[in-house]
């Protein structure tokens, strides 16, 4: 997990999470879900937040040559 912050946006911050695969992260998630643990502290993060997160998923690319 990464933590950038919004050089022109201060105290505006993009949370980057890189996986080993979509089975990872799908497993991850999953974790998140059934887990109470996990499922609370998801919760506490959620609640400082403005509203809700976005979510976006991007998969490397190699370039055919």
């Amino acid at each position: 997990m990464m933590l950038y912050e919004d050089i022109n946006k201060p105290g505006h911050f993009n949370e980057v999470g890189y996986y080993k695969s979509l089975k990872d992260y799908k497993r991850s998630e999953k974790a998140i879900q059934s887990d109470p643990a996990q499922s609370k502290l998801i919760q506490e993060w959620k609640s400082i937040l403005k509203g809700p997160p976005k979510v976006s998923i991007y998969q490397k690319r190699t370039a055919d040559l």
